[in-house]
């Protein structure tokens, strides 16, 4: 699976991930984020919006979403609370969401699992100007390439 992600405001600690093609390991996903919460510009209180748009299979399985616990309780130590919307647009994508969210409950971060993207930045509280860059990103053909920002 390629995961591309890309900082959409530095001021308001606003990421956008894509999962792209075939999920294998939910370790992938969260040592992106853990990349991303490295950043030296971005704060405490990091929002996600996570795109699962472009994921085409859900090879994940329940030991690989238990094992993402203890990286998700080291980002809550580093970061605070992170609230994190899922756009989970078809059957497979959203069950596999909801499965995930169960495992990371006891992280204390916030999730939100959403089937439209309206719903999720309105979760998220983005600003239009926030909405119309994601909107933008998401339009553009998925980037097959390692993640980048």
């Amino acid at each position: 699976m390629a995961l591309a992600h890309s900082i959409i405001s530095i001021n308001s600690n606003l990421v956008l991930t894509r999962e792209i093609g075939k999920t294998t390991n939910a370790r992938e996903l969260l040592q992106t984020h853990q990349d991303i919460l490295d950043h030296p510009q971005l704060g405490r209180e990091v929002r996600f919006l996570v795109s699962l748009d472009s994921m085409v299979e859900g090879l994940i399985t329940a030991e690989d979403m238990a094992s993402c616990v203890p990286l998700q309780q080291k980002i809550m130590a580093k970061c605070g609370v992170c609230r994190i919307a899922m756009v989970a647009p078809d059957d497979l994508a959203f069950g596999l969401s909801r499965m995930f969210k169960s495992y990371m409950e006891s992280t204390g971060h916030l999730y939100g699992i959403f089937d439209s993207l309206d719903e999720s930045l309105a979760w998220l509280n983005v600003t239009e100007e926030e909405a119309a860059e994601i909107r933008r990103q998401l339009q553009e053909p998925p980037d097959t390439s390692p993640s980048s920002d």
